[in-house]
């Protein structure tokens, strides 16, 4: 027989996911102005097996701008890791992250550049916010994964479909009428779309990453302009630490792969990157890490976002030896370097748009969807002049070659950060 799936498994020792309310750790804020959409094909399924959800909001007037939004929320893989994850043990994330049973309401809130007011450039574009409870990045194509402790006791089963998640959306969307199951919102065809925002943040970040070039792809590059903007899910290159730090991150970075990404994942991967032969065989690692991606292999033009000093992001670089002034030091390079992949990553001349970098020092995670860092929050450019997040994104959008990066050094550093709001 088969193990019994994570909830029934553990409906004893936490019977309510850990979950403290109606809307845990979602993320979201604001008016309650997107509204949920179910999907229903069989793979297109949270860890539970409860079914995928998006969240989605139709511009006032009909508009032929779209954002797409990959919600994160960090992951999980192993026995201990994913229990713990369902029963809130994390500190952070709960069975929230790992179903959809918990959202028992019609709408959330949209809030920066999913906010729909005036303020926002962006407001007349419509959205869809993909809920995030696969727990895999949104990278997972496997069914029945089958997790249990070191003797092979207390077995229990779940699904990693994030990806699977994300074709069936797609599918839906261009049928045309996609319809929110409260029957107030209902989207235009997709393939009617003439401007794509490929957003995400943190994993969602990472997804968003290992799936951008995918999702280009699936559109006729002449009628439908897609650009990606990453927020986090990116940071300093191995090269940018010491010796000992640098082969300890490779080191759990290919663990990682090979352990779970690999076996129980079935990870969908940027495919440029993993066709290439710099990254077959042992290699095959590499492909697994987004920074090493967007330096290489994305070629569909892309924007990202990364604070030098992220109290998220830097977590794991300091775990593993690293402090966090050579963190920042690595996440100024990193994006530094973004101005330079057509000649330097793998793909070389495929890159026609030179990526745009927004580096801010203000220990905040991510800032797309909070309204200070996204609005209000400045860094000074090259010659001297306070850029918001979404004035940098603007320009870059509009055609200009944008790259604002504060100092590493806080000292020197001319980050002014807004409170979140």
């Amino acid at each position: 027989d088969s193990p019994p799936l994570i909830h029934e498994a553990l409906a004893q020792e936490c019977p309510d996911g850990g979950s403290p309310g109606p809307f845990p750790n979602s993320t979201t804020r604001g008016n309650q102005d997107l509204h949920k959409l179910t999907l229903d094909p069989p793979d297109a399924v949270c860890n539970d097996g409860s079914p995928g959800l998006l969240f989605i909001r139709r511009a006032v007037e009909t508009s032929t701008r779209w954002i797409f939004f990959l919600q994160g929320g960090a992951s999980c893989a192993g026995h201990v890791e994913c229990r713990d994850r369902w029963c809130g043990r994390q500190g952070i994330y709960d069975a929230s992250k790992m179903s959809s049973r918990f959202i028992d309401a019609a709408a959330i809130g949209g809030t920066g550049i999913l906010n729909g007011v005036a303020r926002n450039p962006y407001h007349d574009a419509n959205v869809v916010f993909f809920y995030y409870c696969s727990s895999d990045q949104w990278t997972g194509q496997r069914s029945d994964v089958v997790l249990a402790d070191e003797g092979g006791r207390d077995a229990y089963r779940l699904h990693f479909r994030g990806h699977s998640i994300i074709e069936a959306a797609l599918a839906r969307l261009r049928q045309g009428g996609a319809t929110s199951d409260d029957g107030v919102v209902t989207l235009p065809d997709l393939d009617d779309a003439r401007e794509i925002l490929w957003t995400g943040v943190s994993a969602g970040g990472a997804g968003a990453t290992h799936h951008l070039d995918w999702f280009a792809a699936q559109f006729d590059a002449d009628q439908t302009r897609v650009s990606g903007v990453i927020d986090a899910g990116f940071g300093p290159p191995f090269d940018q630490f010491d010796a000992d730090t640098a082969a300890a991150f490779r080191a759990y970075v290919r663990n990682r792969y090979e352990e779970t990404w690999s076996p129980r994942y079935g990870a969908f991967l940027d495919t440029s990157c993993v066709a290439h032969p710099a990254n077959q065989g042992e290699n095959a690692w590499r492909c697994s890490d987004p920074t090493y991606v967007k330096l290489n292999h994305v070629t569909t033009r892309f924007f990202q976002r990364l604070d030098l000093r992220d109290a998220v992001g830097s977590r794991g670089a300091i775990s593993l030896g690293a402090t966090l002034e050579a963190y920042a030091a690595g996440a100024a390079h990193a994006l530094e370097r973004l101005a330079g992949v057509a000649q330097t990553g793998h793909e070389g001349g495929g890159v026609t748009v030179t990526p745009g970098a927004y580096g801010p020092n203000c220990t905040q995670h991510v800032a797309i969807t909070d309204g200070a860092f996204f609005f209000q929050s400045t860094v000074e450019d090259a010659d001297g002049r306070p850029s918001t997040f979404v004035g940098a994104l603007s320009r870059w959008l509009g055609g200009q070659m944008v790259s604002v990066i504060d100092a590493p050094d806080v000292a020197q550093s001319t980050s002014v950060c807004g409170p979140r709001d």
